[in-house]
């Protein structure tokens, strides 16, 4: 952060006098040094811009910008301009003031913290403040101090912040970019500030910017845990609606009703501190980010992280190469499944796919494919209810059904809903990878992250739930749930559900739709 100017004392070696020098705002001043008069030179420079926190209310926005030049050995702030207001809606400022280089400081005060920007006025007057020109300004003045020219300093400070975001190389010019342009930089800086922003809604201190600092040796964050926090709130954005609120909110107060692509620059910020970057040599890879705000899938494409989507989860690479998988053939459909044996069960290890509701009533308007897009059942395969699943007339989707363990509900003969097997695999947190399609799958079960249904519902006389019939596809690259056939008082029941990155055992709502794996029958006696 900005270092304002400082009394300190010259003592000349083997002299009589003590001379005091006081930085301060000096423009065009006649400083005495020993008894002689030295006239220090001023130019007149002129600046314009924009000062921009973020799209938030918190942290408030400044209300007032200076310049100001720094000066070996060290680096402090030697002139201070007059301070020019600071919009309050836009942020725009102009500045005019007489320094004595063009090589200067920006400090936009009174917001929540200061900002600032280091620019070379001789070269260029247009200079937008804004959390990146923040993070690079003590790491460019480290580089100046070093001996390096300011373009030079410049490229390498903003070269190392945006490695240390996991942005790309190529979006050096912090200063021209605008949380309302349209432009690939401008949309980055608009993904920092929105979760740099939702950061201080949530911890707002007076002494909470301290943590972002950039360490001027190594180019990372003083703090190894701050990316951390970062990555947790973009993974929070990106798990409640993927932006999709945020974008509305945003092109709302936006002067032309638009914004940059953001979205792909917040799952840059997810992905844990120390994750691979995203290049040539790993397009394609998919990375669980599991934790905390973490249930999400990313896969690295055309050199950014992004979501996974169906259309990344090609069945031919989500079996393990080492499993001796068997097959079977549903005699009602055709399908095929591939199976394996775990524990001593044979399991199917695809979600159930079936969907004739000509011969199974029990279907009609109670499964679905996600997004309502055929294809996606030939990947994820078929949501159904509860009631669905379990070949039971609707009216089981509210109240208990005399169901037991071995129960065959919409399975294939010789398969049925499992229940209790479930408890038989190893698949408690920590072992759940080994059943996961994006973990290490040693079990070969190969499950994916293939999102759910949530059963719509409108309000009706005295504000009870109407069901409409339909459902809301939601979490595809994030969780699933897999139907039991156990069952739990008031229209719930037990499933096993997929989130970050573990497995658990939760009760579901029947009428929310979930997939099916059918375990084949055995003695009965050992249900």
């Amino acid at each position: 952060m900005m270092k304002y100017a400082r009394l300190f004392a010259i003592i000349g070696a083997m002299k009589k006098y003590l001379y005091v020098l006081i930085s301060a705002a000096l423009v065009g001043c006649t400083i005495k040094i020993e008894g002689v008069p030295h006239e220090r030179s001023t130019n007149e420079y002129g600046a314009s811009g924009v000062v921009q926190y973020g799209f938030f209310d918190v942290p408030k926005g400044a209300t007032s910008i200076q310049m100001g030049n720094r000066e070996a050995p060290n680096y402090w702030i030697v002139d201070w301009s007059e301070s020019a207001p600071v919009d309050s809606v836009t942020g725009a400022y102009k500045l005019d003031a007489e320094l004595t280089s063009g090589l200067v400081e920006f400090n936009a005060m009174g917001g929540s913290f200061p900002l600032s920007a280091v620019a070379d006025m001789e070269k260029d007057s247009l200079v937008n403040v804004n959390f990146l020109t923040t993070l690079a300004t003590e790491l460019t003045w480290s580089y100046i101090h070093r001996g390096y020219d300011y373009e030079t300093a410049r490229e390498k400070a903003n070269t190392a912040v945006l490695s240390a975001l996991h942005m790309p190389k190529e979006l050096i010019d912090f200063d021209k970019y605008s949380l309302y342009g349209e432009g690939e930089g401008d949309a980055m800086l608009a993904a920092v500030s929105i979760v740099v922003g939702s950061y201080f809604r949530e911890y707002y201190n007076t002494t909470a910017w301290g943590g972002f600092n950039i360490d001027t040796l190594t180019g990372r964050f003083d703090d190894s845990e701050v990316f951390d926090i970062l990555a947790s709130f973009a993974n929070g954005i990106i798990s409640d609606d993927g932006g999709v609120s945020i974008r509305k909110d945003i092109e709302e107060k936006a002067p032309k009703g638009k914004v940059g692509p953001f979205e792909k620059y917040l799952t840059r910020l997810a992905v844990w501190d120390g994750s691979p970057e995203c290049n040539g040599l790993n397009q394609g890879e998919m990375r669980d980010v599991g934790g905390d705000f973490r249930n999400k899938i990313l896969v690295c494409s055309d050199s950014a992280w992004r979501l996974a989507s169906k259309d990344d989860f090609d069945t031919k690479d989500i079996f393990n190469p080492d499993v001796e998988y068997g097959t079977m053939v549903d005699p009602r459909d055709g399908k095929t499944y591939r199976t394996l044996e775990i524990a001593g069960y044979v399991w199917m290890a695809e979600n159930l796919r079936y969907a004739d509701s000509a011969v199974t009533e029990n279907l009609k308007g109670q499964s679905w494919c996600y997004d309502d897009d055929e294809s996606n059942c030939e990947v994820f395969g078929r949501l159904y209810s509860w009631s669905a699943a379990m070949d039971l007339e609707p009216v089981y989707l509210d109240s208990v059904a005399d169901v037991n363990d071995g129960w065959r509900g919409i399975c294939p003969e010789g398969w049925h809903v499992p229940n209790r097997e479930f408890s038989k695999l190893d698949w408690y947190e920590s072992f759940a990878s080994a059943f996961m399609a994006l973990g290490d799958n040693k079990s070969g079960f190969s499950l994916i992250p293939a999102g759910y249904g949530v059963a719509e519902h409108e309000y009706g006389d005295g504000g009870a739930y109407v069901y409409t019939g339909t459902v809301e596809y939601v979490e595809a690259g994030a969780t699933t749930f897999l139907w039991t056939s156990d069952q739990q008082p008031y229209g719930g029941t037990r499933s096993i559900y997929l989130k970050n990155d573990k497995l658990y055992n939760e009760p579901e709502s029947r009428r929310n739709a979930g997939y099916l794996r059918c375990v084949q029958d055995y003695e009965p006696e050992t249900y």
